[in-house]
């Protein structure tokens, strides 16, 4: 995973690898509703948006590569 990308408790849930406990505690989590699994994907939702190619790719930066 890329922590750059994405935040525990906000867009992800980190959970270490290997380790089934902890897997178990948050899944348990997420079935008791502990775990606000639709702000969640809104966030998610938020954060895709600024990686959109429309805000991305500007035409500036097609003139500083040299397309345009």
């Amino acid at each position: 995973h890329n922590k750059y990308l994405l935040k525990d408790g906000e867009t992800a849930m980190f959970i270490p690898a290997h380790d089934a406990k902890a897997l178990a505690i948050k899944m348990q989590e997420c079935i008791d509703c502990r775990v606000d699994l639709a702000a969640m994907a809104f966030h998610c939702q938020q954060t895709a948006q600024s990686y959109d190619t429309k805000k991305v790719i500007t035409r500036e930066l097609l003139k500083e590569i040299n397309i345009i």
